[in-house]
């Protein structure tokens, strides 16, 4: 009997391991205040979870007079729609002076969804000059009320090189080259 019920002890933790403990470690902040930090070199927070109903929000510092790219894509569900700029806000964008306090989204940037290397239809991707020196929001809004999305989040600066060696697409190649390099 004793062996039986550490035996039921076991596949309970292991199935509270299994199907629990992943909703409830994600890396996004669900509050600006609490947004969880993105390194603005390409690198990407990959896998990480939005739960139903729910907005968690990622943070990078970026510096004046300088171009970024910002791609947040689903990674599991390539035709899942919920994350794209045609969506009306489900990706929302705030740059300073917008603060924590009082966040306001931003529209100054451009959509380069479809620049290639396109972005599918299960991503949204843009571009924007930074107009001040400080930290960059980015908030992702999961519209679904019953399902779950795990996502990527990738900033990268666009380096000034690139502007001048054939325009856009140089720039996203750029992009995707660098996220691949080993450091």
């Amino acid at each position: 009997m004793k062996n039986v019920l550490v035996r039921v002890k076991a596949v309970l933790l292991c199935a509270f391991l299994l199907f629990v403990l992943p909703v409830l470690s994600f890396a996004g902040g669900s509050t600006c205040s609490t947004a969880t930090a993105v390194i603005p070199d390409g690198r990407s927070l990959e896998l990480d979870y939005v739960a139903p109903s729910s907005t968690v929000w990622y943070q990078f510092n970026a510096t004046a007079n300088r171009s970024y790219s910002v791609e947040v894509r689903d990674d599991l569900d390539a035709d899942n729609a919920d994350f794209t700029l045609a969506n009306n806000g489900n990706i929302l964008f705030y740059a300073p002076p917008s603060t924590c306090a009082s966040p306001v989204s931003n529209m100054n940037y451009t959509d380069t969804h479809l620049t290639e290397p396109a972005a599918g239809p299960h991503a949204t991707r843009f571009s924007f000059v930074s107009a001040a020196t400080g930290a960059y929001y980015v908030s992702v809004q999961n519209g679904s009320s019953s399902i779950g999305h795990y996502v990527t989040v990738t900033v990268a600066e666009i380096h000034p090189d690139t502007h001048s060696r054939g325009g856009v697409n140089a720039k996203y190649n750029h992009f995707r080259d660098h996220r691949h390099k080993l450091h």
